[in-house]
């Protein structure tokens, strides 16, 4: 017995409607904003200038390796690279599990400090995508995220091109 329900006349209109209504509009709450960022007290973001991004899909190479991390963020970017070196540092110094960026980045710090200005200075950062909030999130008249589906696209890619 299947309870997959199909999509009736009534929400395939509201869709159409609300895609309309959705283009070109944006959220101000989701505009790049200038860099804040205090590192190494010479003035320059760590992160090229894409600290306070949101709604995108990165890409995070390693300099030693040039191997390639690709990942997605609803929140901005300078958040989500502190959970990354956070996820190192709890790696290399407590051994606890953690996703594959934390397991290839401890192999550069094992006998070094996994700061996160060490770290830093050991990747090369940039965004592959950016989404507008409001026409990326999954709703009924899409079935899948819209980020999610770039994310899972830049790393086809990546991977046809560098296996």
């Amino acid at each position: 017995m299947s309870y997959h329900r199909f999509t009736n006349l009534t929400e395939i209109f509201q869709a159409d409607l609300s895609r309309k209504l959705t283009v070109g509009l944006t959220s101000q709450d989701f505009e790049p904003t200038p860099c804040n960022c205090k590192t190494s007290g010479n003035g320059n973001c760590g992160y090229n200038n894409m600290c306070r991004n949101s709604i995108v899909v990165y890409e995070v190479k390693c300099n030693n390796t040039r191997k390639v991390y690709i990942g997605n963020i609803h929140q901005r970017f300078k958040n989500r690279m502190q959970q990354h070196f956070n996820e190192v540092q709890n790696l290399v110094k407590l051994g606890e599990k953690s996703d594959s960026y934390a397991k290839h980045f401890a192999t550069q710090f094992c006998d070094t400090n996994p700061s996160p200005t060490n770290q830093r200075g050991g990747i090369t950062c940039s965004i592959i995508w950016q989404g507008n909030p409001i026409s990326v999130v999954k709703t009924f008249a899409t079935k899948n995220c819209a980020l999610c589906a770039k994310e899972r696209l830049a790393i086809l890619k990546q991977s046809r091109s560098n296996p």
